[in-house]
């Protein structure tokens, strides 16, 4: 349902409240910029000679009454402007930010290397156990001594590959 729903909001049809989804391209704030003038959400439109260059128009009343555009803003300042307006937001933050980070990733270093310890202990343990059971088997019992000593070695490559 949850899927379904999402697909849903992605139709293309912003009168009906939905979202819409993103389109490729460089602007910033493609299918979210409202005209100033009329309060309709704003169209994309790229120029220059790759069509790299995105401009924000709002179409909605040449679209609906036929009549001229309503207006068209160059992105690039736009964009340039909201990401000066986000960042200046996070400034104060920005330490308390990357001191937070820098401690997730220390205390995910610790958890691995906990792992890797612990896998290393498991290997050592089977090849411990495995070399017990070799020393406690008769002399005699030749074929059981092969397999388990082809098992002792097979435990002791294990843990030399996990400690490398």
């Amino acid at each position: 349902m949850a899927n379904q729903g999402q697909l849903a909001d992605n139709v293309f049809r912003y009168e009906a409240g939905h979202s819409g989804v993103p389109r490729k391209g460089a602007a910033l704030l493609q299918g979210i910029a409202i005209c100033g003038r009329c309060g309709r959400r704003m169209s994309m439109r790229y120029t220059g000679p790759n069509a790299d260059y995105p401009v924000y128009c709002c179409r909605s009343d040449r679209d609906q009454q036929g009549s001229a555009l309503c207006q068209e803003v160059r992105a690039l300042a736009v964009d340039a402007l909201v990401e000066r307006v986000v960042l200046d937001a996070l400034v104060p933050d920005q330490i308390a930010i990357a001191l937070a980070a820098a401690g997730q990733l220390g205390q995910e270093s610790r958890q691995l290397e906990r792992q890797w310890a612990l896998r290393v202990e498991r290997a050592r343990y089977e090849a411990e156990r495995a070399r017990r059971q070799y020393d406690a088997v008769e002399p005699e019992n030749r074929l059981v001594a092969g397999s388990l000593e082809r098992d002792w070695e097979d435990k002791l490559r294990v843990v030399e590959a996990i400690e490398q």
